[in-house]
């Protein structure tokens, strides 16, 4: 049995989505420290609102991880994450230590079914430091006098602990 040939046709459209990633403030950060993660959805420049994001922090084999749950995008295409900086973090079952290496964030939207992913953002972070010094708040010109001071880091949430083989240099001013 014969059949007749037929034809159509239909238009379609094509477009680029983009997610593109800014922190504030820049690396380097501390453990402890707050940081906003930044992401803006765009379609063709347009910014796209109501879209969720997912914020990632990248385990060392380049792996994403959810950092924080889903927000979504506002009418300028922002979705904004504000984050204390953890000194842990859990990835697939591996507690991993953030301070003393770098990390790499990442956003990532769902649009239209298709997984769109933005800049990486690498970070070093670092363990918080301080430190304490004790010298006479005054003496006479030419006199001896002693400084003394004690340089720590915190390893965890209110734990100080002494920081070994650091070089410290004291300055004077002429005030």
């Amino acid at each position: 049995m014969p059949y007749w040939s037929t034809q159509k046709s239909m238009g379609v459209t094509v477009y680029r989505a983009t997610v593109s990633l800014t922190v504030s403030p820049s690396p380097p950060w501390k453990a402890g420290q707050s940081v906003t993660f930044r992401a803006r959805v765009l379609s063709d420049g347009t910014p796209l609102e109501g879209i969720p994001v997912v914020f990632q922090i990248l385990d060392p084999y380049g792996n994403p991880a959810d950092f924080e749950g889903v927000k979504y995008t506002n009418s300028d295409g922002y979705a904004t994450l504000t984050r204390t900086i953890p000194w842990t973090f859990m990835i697939r079952s591996v507690n991993y230590t953030l301070p003393c290496s770098t990390w790499n964030f990442m956003a990532s939207a769902v649009i239209d079914s298709a997984v769109v992913r933005s800049n990486k953002v690498s970070a070093t972070i670092a363990y918080p430091t301080g430190i304490t010094i004790s010298a006479p708040s005054k003496i006479p010109v030419g006199a001896e006098f002693e400084v003394k001071g004690k340089l720590t880091y915190e390893a965890a949430p209110g734990s100080w602990r002494g920081l070994g083989g650091k070089k410290v240099q004291i300055y004077a001013n002429d005030t």
